[in-house]
């Protein structure tokens, strides 16, 4: 691969024109010192104990061939227990190269170098200031900025591993930036976790197999465009956006593709639960694939001997008179009951 053979031309420069090559003459000992350059650049670097069948063990750092590192502990060979696995093969989200270009801009004396990061951080009399200042000029996760700067830029994993694989606690920064922190089970989200999403959403909840699955929260955010009165550009102010609350899973469906019934499963979608909008009006029922609310069909097989439905499961209240009213929801659509089903005591603050 052609990044594969840049890192090997410079392997082959250091040996040949570093800064440490060996002071000799000697075409022996020349050649020995560029074959184990050559040999790092292709293997990595292991920096750490090793037990009596040469296998890693205890704390140590690994620099892996394409650039990713890992600090933390290790047992027979494998990663075991605490560690850090930084992925810098991946590159940079955009709003970690956002961040880090604004970290940058700042006057040196608000800066502070971090070296377990390889990175500049914000200096803490103006940590606050500056989580404030990108959050409302990226319109960003303040969590996700917070991360940033506590973790550095890229992809990483800080957590408990078991025999090589994320198993216990820990939290994860993904490719788009997002940030995860909870429970992990074979290498997965699995648990109870929160995942703080780029423009600001977060979900708290339950996890199975890497997705949405049982009870959890999803909460959106809001963000109102203003001008700022002293530099007229544009700035963002948050707002709680509503929230989808209830049970998630996943949903199976088929298709047709060139005539052939191929079929698929969706994951981490809500089924059942409530969508509550900022204004506390919220809907109760059943959702689509779509996330979207949508009442139900009853199969005929539990309707009653004379045919008539159970009663609709899907209701739409309204906290702030006190009323719930049952009816359908369609395509977005409320079609409600003629009559007034029930009467609850309005929510505390008229909400």
């Amino acid at each position: 691969p052609a990044e594969l053979d840049s890192r090997l031309e410079w392997a082959k420069w250091f040996a040949t024109e570093g800064p440490l090559k060996p002071n000799t003459e000697d075409a022996k000992a020349l050649a020995a010192f560029e074959n184990r350059c050559v040999a790092v650049v292709r293997l990595g670097i292991y920096a750490g104990a090793r037990d009596e069948y040469n296998q890693r063990t205890g704390k140590a750092k690994a620099i892996y061939s394409n650039g990713d590192t890992f600090e933390g502990r290790y047992y027979e060979g494998k990663r075991n227990g605490q560690g850090r696995y930084t992925s810098k093969s991946v590159g940079k989200s955009e709003i970690d190269a956002l961040i880090e270009k604004m970290v940058l801009a700042l006057p040196e004396d608000s800066r502070i170098y971090v070296p377990l990061n390889d990175a500049w951080g914000v200096a803490s009399p103006y940590y606050d200031a500056f989580i404030e200042a990108v959050t409302s000029s990226l319109a960003c996760s303040p969590d996700v900025v917070k991360t940033a700067l506590e973790f550095g830029f890229h992809s990483f994993y800080f957590g408990d591993y078991e025999n090589g694989v994320r198993n216990g606690t820990g939290i994860m920064k993904l490719k788009d930036g997002s940030v995860y922190k909870g429970e992990w089970r074979d290498g997965q989200r699995h648990g109870q976790g929160i995942q703080y999403y780029v423009n600001g959403d977060t979900y708290s909840g339950h996890w199975a197999n890497g997705s949405k699955c049982g009870y959890g929260t999803y909460c959106f955010a809001y963000w109102e465009k203003q001008l700022d009165g002293k530099t007229n550009k544009p700035i963002y102010k948050y707002s709680p956006g509503g929230d989808y609350r209830g049970e998630w899973g996943e949903e199976g469906f088929t298709i047709e593709e060139d005539g052939e019934k191929i079929h698929k499963t969706k994951k981490g979608i809500i089924k059942e639960g409530e969508w509550r909008m900022p204004d506390g009006l919220y809907y109760e029922g059943t959702f689509n694939r779509d996330y979207l609310p949508h009442t139900v069909d009853q199969p005929p097989a539990i309707y009653s001997p004379d045919g008539v439905p159970p009663p609709l499961s899907t209701y739409m209240h309204f906290p702030k008179w006190g009323l719930v009213q049952a009816g359908v929801m369609r395509k977005g659509q409320w079609a409600p009951q003629l009559k007034l089903i029930a009467v609850e005591a309005p929510d505390e603050g008229g909400y």
